[in-house]
């Protein structure tokens, strides 16, 4: 039988399966404090996000938690010192459906200062509309209309989750 050496992770390969776990669990304030304060991401249903709305989204998903959500990292390719990409799968139930969701996404990852700077999740949105919506997702999750539902309906939520600013 042959065993294939394994190499124990780099630091930046721990840090982001670290970033997962805590994602995975809920832990919002885990995941926000690798996170500096001018972060970006991006994905096709929550568009482009920075710095506060970033800290919404991280606070929402965390609280939105469902019993059944569990997250299957598959791989964390270190490119240098500040690029990775993580693919990895979400599964979880469509609270709206009650339908199963197992949603394929790959994640480039940009780090500056050992902080996760920029990142963006990567995924077929007309495959996750036909896990979501079944034949409706089918006949219509490859046409901006679903897209654009979900994200109003993500931005209502978010909402809630921003922090009003500060009076100084």
């Amino acid at each position: 039988m042959f065993t294939a050496k394994s190499n124990p992770p780099t630091a930046l390969e721990a840090q982001l399966r670290q970033f997962y776990a805590d994602f995975e669990r809920g832990a919002a304030e885990a995941c926000l404090a690798q996170l500096p304060p001018e972060v970006s991401f991006g994905d096709p249903f929550l568009g482009e996000r920075k710095g506060a709305g970033v800290v919404a989204m991280i606070r929402m998903l965390c609280a939105g938690r469902t019993a059944d959500r569990r997250f299957e990292l598959h791989s964390v390719n270190v490119h240098d010192e500040s690029h990775a990409t993580v693919q990895w799968t979400a599964h979880y139930t469509f609270t709206l459906t009650g339908r199963r969701i197992a949603n394929r996404i790959t994640t480039p990852v940009e780090l500056r200062e050992g902080r996760i700077y920029r990142y963006e999740d990567q995924f077929d949105t007309w495959a996750w509309h036909r896990m979501a919506f079944g034949p409706l997702g089918w006949l219509l999750g490859w046409t901006p209309l679903l897209t654009g539902r979900v994200r109003a309906t993500l931005d209502r939520r978010l909402a809630s989750f921003a922090q009003p600013p500060t009076n100084s």
